[in-house]
């Protein structure tokens, strides 16, 4: 009835300014509990008061981990009220512990602290040879490419089909960032090509620039998370990088007004975050 609607619609609206209140005075104890927090170009982290942490209420407690784990992660998913009390539960055992969370997410108890850090990444090693033409699969990466070659006589019937493909490459008016499909000058490449994960030191000449560039620094420019570098394949051919999957070409094995001959790589299957 009329009457118990109102109760009902009173209480819904105490229970959210109870929440909006305990959600704010979380935020505020964060601040006052947060040691330290930084940044750099391959961890971010923050460090917590564990002894102030565990003066708080329980439902606070929870608050301010909620908040410490959201400026770490991004976001909240996947991330339950169980987890929270896992966390908590640390405080009781001795020595440094540590506990991992979904979104490759670290919780470690240190002797004052509570540091909150994304975990070490952890790469898929692979290496597989580019089938031309044809099909090549990734199963480590759920990754599928199709290969195909473009050549065409000067006067056969597919000549203008074939012009018209060379100029709107040359122009750039085919692939966006990131690529789902890619063109080279196939004269440019000495097959066999190879798929396989990024090394320390890899360098390569990303489309549109001049000079070389750390592929390590290339991820930095366009904040690819660290955990997710060591899944991003790369294609090689003679030790020299010509793609970084689905992000950028090497400018020195692009189509030019001079090609005679087109690869075209395309992903048919996305590979894993």
């Amino acid at each position: 009835n009329l009457q118990i609607s109102k109760i009902l619609l009173h209480m819904s609206k105490n229970l959210r300014e109870d929440a909006d209140f305990i959600r704010k005075k979380g935020e505020k104890e964060f601040g006052k509990l947060l040691r330290k927090e930084r940044e750099n170009k391959n961890q971010r982290w923050l460090v917590l008061d564990r002894e102030k942490l565990f003066r708080l209420h329980p439902a606070l407690q929870k608050r301010v981990l909620r908040e410490g784990i959201r400026r770490i992660k991004g976001n909240l998913k996947e991330i339950g009220s169980d987890h929270l009390d896992s966390v908590l539960d640390l405080d009781g055992k001795r020595g440094t512990k540590q506990l991992s969370l979904p979104g490759n997410l670290v919780i470690q108890k240190q002797y004052e602290d509570f540091l909150i850090k994304r975990g070490e990444s952890k790469n898929i090693p692979f290496a597989r040879y580019l089938v031309i033409p044809g099909k090549t699969d990734l199963s480590q990466l759920s990754l599928t490419l199709e290969t195909r070659l473009i050549s065409v006589k000067p006067h056969s019937f597919l000549a203008s089909s074939f012009m018209d493909l060379k100029e709107k490459v040359v122009l750039n008016e085919v692939s966006g960032f990131p690529e789902e499909e890619v063109f080279f000058d196939f004269d440019k490449l000495k097959p066999p090509l190879f798929l396989r994960n990024r090394k320390k030191g890899d360098r390569f000449c990303p489309l549109g620039m001049k000079g070389s560039k750390k592929i390590k620094d290339f991820f930095i420019d366009l904040k690819i998370p660290v955990e997710k570098r060591g899944k991003i394949p790369l294609l090689v051919n003679r030790g020299k990088v010509v793609w970084i999957v689905g992000h950028r070409i090497d400018e020195r094995f692009k189509v030019d007004n001079n090609t005679a001959k087109i690869l075209t790589i395309k992903i048919l299957k996305h590979f894993q975050d």
